[in-house]
């Protein structure tokens, strides 16, 4: 009898294993000899900036990532990973009105027009607006003119652009629309030739430098 006891314990104990080694195995659904059905999940989470996010070619997105580019080191969701300087050559004054086109980056070995290159990572689609302003004069009566061209696939991102005339002027440069702007994109700012910067026929003569302030708001609406 206590044989018996003991085979019906161990037979009990080895019928726990079981049953609890099958409910671990997942909640695949059997409707036959035949027929499965199993579960694929996830857990997407938002991005924080610490992994760089590549920097799309502007002019052609289907390109090759451009290698070798110093990105903002600040971590965050909805962040500017690079913007160029507009660096602009020495311009001799002639009595007239002129416009001088911005010198491209040189990244590496790849010569590129003056771009901006975002990135959202929020995961959400809520969209954003890209603004710049200017802190300073850049010669007295001249005009910078932006003229952004996107050339990615996202239907729901558009340019905007316009002129900074000096010290406290504000523009927006793109707008992500819901649903839109998420992942890495890249904008140029003047097109391929560049931001245009126009000089007055009344100059003087200087070293000029001004500030450019991007930012990148969290709503499409601003």
């Amino acid at each position: 009898m206590m044989k018996q006891n003991k085979m019906m314990v161990g037979l009990a104990a080895f019928g726990v294993t079981i049953s609890a080694y099958t409910a671990s195995v997942g909640a695949a659904e059997f409707d036959g000899a035949d027929n499965a059905t199993s579960e694929a999940t996830v857990n997407v989470l938002p991005g924080t900036g610490i992994v760089d996010p590549p920097i799309v070619n502007p002019i052609d997105p289907e390109l090759p990532e451009i290698p070798e580019v110093p990105t903002n080191p600040i971590e965050g969701p909805l962040r500017i990973n690079y913007v160029s300087d507009l660096k602009f050559d020495n311009h001799m004054l002639t009595g007239r009105e002129a416009k001088i086109f911005s010198k491209a980056d040189t990244i590496g070995d790849t010569e590129i027009p003056a771009f901006i290159n975002v990135a959202d990572l929020r995961g959400t689609g809520e969209g954003w607006t890209l603004k710049v302003s200017q802190t300073g004069e850049l010669v007295e009566g001249a005009e910078l003119q932006f003229k952004p061209i996107y050339n990615g696939a996202d239907e729901k991102i558009t340019t905007a652009g316009g002129s900074l005339h000096g010290d406290g002027d504000e523009i927006d440069i793109a707008k992500a629309d819901e649903e839109g702007g998420m992942g890495s994109n890249s904008i140029l700012l003047g097109g391929t030739e560049g931001v245009a910067l126009v000089i007055p026929s009344d100059a003087k003569a200087g070293d000029y430098k001004a500030s450019l302030n991007w930012n990148i708001v969290a709503d499409p609406s601003n």
